[in-house]
């Protein structure tokens, strides 16, 4: 699969969770939002859950070369990279809190402890 086409899947499956939930997002829906058939998907993601787990990878690896950029930009100061990388971060954090209870349909004020529990 290209790189663009696959993107696009992990993209395309974040939005489609994030609007319907796990259990909400068939692979039909995401066979039309992204074009792709779905023995095309299953082809690189074994599964739903595959397809998850590497969009939040994506996100993670998006996140840490906005980091590595911030910091080697030398037109910012300490301060402004230190500001940045906050507000970033915690966006960051309530994107990953939002998601995670969608897809899993936990209620935000329970995600913690959910995160927590799997973590055991």
């Amino acid at each position: 699969m290209k790189e663009e086409k696959r993107v696009n899947a992990l993209k395309k499956t974040i939005e489609l969770c994030a609007l319907h939930g796990f259990h909400g997002t068939s692979m039909d829906k995401i066979t039309a939002a992204t074009g792709l058939s779905k023995a095309t998907i299953y082809k690189y993601f074994q599964s739903k859950e595959n397809l998850i787990a590497n969009a939040l990878e994506l996100f993670s690896q998006q996140s840490l070369s906005y980091v590595q950029a911030l910091f080697e930009n030398i037109e910012l100061t300490l301060e402004e990279k230190k500001l940045r990388f906050v507000l970033k971060a915690l966006l960051g954090v309530l994107i990953l809190n939002h998601l995670m209870a969608v897809i899993f349909n936990w209620h935000t004020v329970n995600t913690a402890v959910k995160i927590k529990e799997l973590l055991r």
